[in-house]
């Protein structure tokens, strides 16, 4: 989830058919005024307010519980500063685009209706391993992938069903092909069906990998959407 290095993005993004606990998208319309901008540093408790509130609903309902709830301000900005910050006096006219040699490896955008917060999410670059070809680690021995991996998409309770969530995802589906990257993940914990349907609708396929973790099992699924030159 769209000036991704800098600036702001204004637009009605498209709405869904489905409405699912956080980022939920369902039939009342898009959000006139939806504007998207580059979270930064000073934006730690902002962004953090925004995530405990959407996924409140969540708590004491997912097990084991959703890693949100112990964050703290640190954390979150620690997250942001990989981010970059808005640059110029008029960002809304800055080009839509992100330099792919920009070192930055994590930051957030934030969704806004008039101004006013309502939605953010997190992305992250990460690698694993891939098949040859594909990249290669510092000691050449493993091929790796690089990806984009985004989490904690938020949307406030009376924001929903407004196509925020969707808006937050293209943005960050474009902030990948701005970054050379052909791949963006995410996880959805198991049972929360509607979420997995949004994000089906957004063209994101389930991987076959579950998340396991120690004591519980698996507690999610991974889905992936290819972008750019490697959606073909």
């Amino acid at each position: 989830m769209a000036s991704h290095a800098r600036g702001t993005f204004q637009g009605t993004p498209a709405t869904g058919t489905s409405r699912h606990g956080v980022g939920a998208e369902g039939g009342r319309g898009p959000a006139s005024g939806l504007a998207l901008r580059v979270a930064i540093a000073a934006d730690a408790a902002l962004v953090l307010a925004l995530s405990l509130a959407a996924y409140e609903e969540y708590r004491g309902v997912l097990v084991p519980e959703s890693g949100v709830f112990g964050e703290t301000l640190e954390t979150v900005r620690s997250h942001l500063e990989g981010g970059v910050e808005p640059r110029g006096a008029h960002p809304a006219a800055t080009p839509d685009a992100t330099d792919a040699t920009d070192p930055a490896r994590s930051g957030a955008v934030i969704a806004l209706v008039d101004g006013t917060a309502v939605g953010c999410a997190r992305w992250a670059v990460r690698s694993d391993d891939a098949a040859p070809g594909v990249g290669q680690r510092d000691d050449g021995a493993t091929p790796l992938r690089t990806y984009l991996y985004v989490g904690r998409v938020s949307v406030l309770p009376a924001f929903r069903g407004r196509g925020v969530a969707t808006a937050l995802m293209a943005w960050c589906e474009r902030l990948a092909v701005d970054r050379s990257l052909h791949e963006v993940r995410l996880g959805v914990r198991l049972g929360l069906v509607r979420n997995e349907a949004l994000y089906r609708r957004l063209g994101y396929l389930p991987t076959g990998l579950l998340e396991e973790r120690v004591g519980y099992g698996p507690i999610a699924r991974w889905m992936a959407k290819r972008v750019g030159d490697g959606a073909a």
